[in-house]
């Protein structure tokens, strides 16, 4: 198991036939990738870019085999990485790929109300990492209104000196990830003192938790007997049953949930392995009183940061 996963990582920083290839070749190249991305954005939708831009199963093959062969696995290991493996890991990337991006966009629209179709891309930058093999990321900045946006696209594969979506690329929008849209939400539900809104709008799905709970398990820790589908539906009545204890404590202390005031919100998070724990404090005011109270204990899946699973709310 370690070998696959120490396989997957490598194979994601692979480069193809030109790993030598030029920064300003990839840079040429990154341009088309950035017009293609933009064009993406103005339509709000983002399957056609990743359908262009990832890597091509005949493509994915030479990676499988160079990798296999600087591992010094032959034909017949059982540990021999193949092109189903291969093209498993791209699809889960290309699901967390399209969610970052939806999750990103609905941030921005509901936070600061921006909207895609009225941002254009003023500038980026591509850089070729120092690692070997090389790979590529990309920063964007896009702007509206004098709104400015930083859009980061890592973790690219270079192939035939283009960078290409692979394995473990990844997009992030600076200042509005996951946790932004997490911390809206749970405002949102205290306000409206709905446990049931909260559970709907921060809960990962069966495949989402399924996918948390391997990594917790690769990483050492809990590794559940139940179906994700169980254990889904327990979290859920666990969680549900916190946030109307939450609700029900502001109420003793004279709180009128539909009227506080939001002052601020904000998050920290610390990688283990590929997991986040993440700690989510709240500051709110109601009738000049001021208030906190801190999610603790919350993990997140660091390959697709919208999977996400809330710990315990603590005055």
């Amino acid at each position: 198991m370690k070998k696959l996963i120490f396989s997957i990582v490598a194979m994601s920083l692979l480069a193809a036939a030109s790993g030598f290839a030029q920064d300003a070749g990839i840079k040429k190249a990154s341009g088309r990738l950035v017009s293609g991305f933009e064009s993406a954005l103005r339509m709000n939708s983002i399957e056609s870019f990743i359908a262009a831009y990832s890597i091509a199963d005949a493509q994915l093959q030479n990676l499988v085999d160079a990798e296999n062969k600087r591992m010094g696995i032959v034909d017949g290991d059982p540990d021999r990485f193949t092109l189903e493996q291969a093209q498993a890991f791209m699809s889960r990337m290309k699901s967390n790929f399209s969610a970052s991006f939806f999750g990103g966009i609905e941030a921005l629209e509901i936070i600061s109300g921006i909207y895609p179709k009225d941002l254009s891309i003023t500038d980026f930058t591509a850089q070729k990492s120092y690692w070997e093999p090389p790979v590529a990321e990309i920063s964007i900045l896009a702007g509206t209104e004098g709104v400015e946006l930083g859009i980061r696209i890592s973790n690219l594969s270079l192939v035939d000196g283009r960078p290409r979506l692979g394995p473990s690329s990844r997009i992030e929008f600076e200042g509005y990830q996951a946790q932004d849209l997490i911390a809206f939400h749970i405002i949102e539900a205290l306000k409206m003192e709905d446990a049931i809104y909260f559970a709907d709008m921060v809960l990962p799905d069966a495949d989402g938790l399924e996918a948390l709970m391997e990594a917790m398990a690769e990483s050492g820790g809990y590794s559940p007997d139940e179906t994700p589908q169980v254990m889904l539906m327990q979290v859920r009545k666990r969680l549900i049953a916190d946030f109307e204890k939450l609700i029900e404590t502001g109420i003793e202390r004279g709180i009128l949930w539909s009227y506080i005031d939001n002052l601020w919100s904000g998050y920290s998070a610390e990688l283990q392995g590929g997991l986040y724990q993440v700690s989510i404090p709240f500051e709110f005011t109601f009738r000049d009183t001021g208030y906190r109270i801190v999610l603790e204990y919350c993990t997140q899946l660091a390959s697709d940061l919208s999977v996400f699973l809330p710990g315990e709310f603590v005055w």
